[in-house]
């Protein structure tokens, strides 16, 4: 069976973007940019849900935070249901707050047994199966990294929380701490995964995943590596592509390099 690789679906590309996502066999949408009042956005996403597999992703749960927005629950469920999906992933991490934009990061620095009742009130609050993505921390600490990485695949199993696993991600936290990719990566031998995502990042002084490159050989690599042992979907994240053709092709390299892999 092909692979299921696909992208990340940006509402801002509008009808070129819808029709290039539904050739691929999987792509992610954001549930909280999409509404399930309007009209061109239900029949949208409910098209595109008859040709593909669609992943929901959502940015605003804010797992580690206050608890998710009623607003975000809301939209989740709707579309969950709109859709028949049972699974939404999300970052572990704290999101943001009224005071702070989204995507201000802030990891875990709480006991494991702390961190798993927010994980526990928010699967609740959600009402559907939640996943959890390791987001780049962009730390040099190495036991800062080890600790993160230990407590998001401890309460993966211990809460029955799925993996959404970022290699890039990872591979940016290993570059930056002086770990070992292996090391952060025997974290999640035991868990169960539910996808991977995949990027590329401009190299600057911070260590950021800045989501405007082709995938580098180091993270396809270790794509590769990690597919042989649990194989998942897979998504390519692109975030400042405006040629819908630029990020179609590079799903098609993910994809090729995955068969070719399986054929040695």
């Amino acid at each position: 069976m092909r692979p299921l690789v696909g992208g990340s679906l940006r509402k801002i590309l509008g009808p070129p973007m819808l029709e290039l996502a539904s050739r691929w066999r999987t792509c992610e949408v954001v549930p909280e940019n999409w509404d399930p009042a309007d009209r061109s956005d239900r029949a949208a996403l409910s098209t595109l849900n008859a040709t593909t597999t669609i992943q929901l992703h959502s940015l605003s749960i804010n797992v580690l935070g206050p608890a998710p927005a009623v607003s975000v629950v809301e939209r989740i469920r709707e579309w969950s249901d709109i859709l028949g999906i049972g699974l939404v992933t999300d970052h572990f991490c704290w999101s943001g707050t009224g005071e702070h934009a989204l995507g201000v990061f802030v990891p875990p620095v709480e006991e494991i047994t702390a961190v798993q009742k927010r994980v526990r009130a928010v699967k609740k609050a959600v009402g559907i199966t939640l996943g959890l993505e390791n987001i780049c921390l962009s730390s040099h600490d190495p036991f800062f990294n080890a600790h993160y990485h230990h407590a998001l695949a401890q309460i993966s199993v211990n809460e029955s929380v799925p993996v959404l696993l970022d290699l890039e991600n990872l591979r940016l936290d290993a570059l930056a701490s002086g770990l070992s990719q292996d090391e952060l990566l025997s974290h999640y031998d035991e868990v169960e995964l539910c996808g991977y995502h995949v990027a590329g990042s401009s190299v600057g002084d911070q260590v950021l995943d800045t989501h405007d490159q082709k995938v580098p050989d180091a993270t396809l690599q270790l794509l590769l590596k990690c597919y042989k042992k649990k194989n998942a979907p897979v998504i390519y994240e692109r975030d400042y592509a405006l040629d819908v053709g630029e990020i179609d092709e590079e799903v098609r390299r993910i994809g090729a390099c995955i068969e070719a892999d399986r054929l040695i």
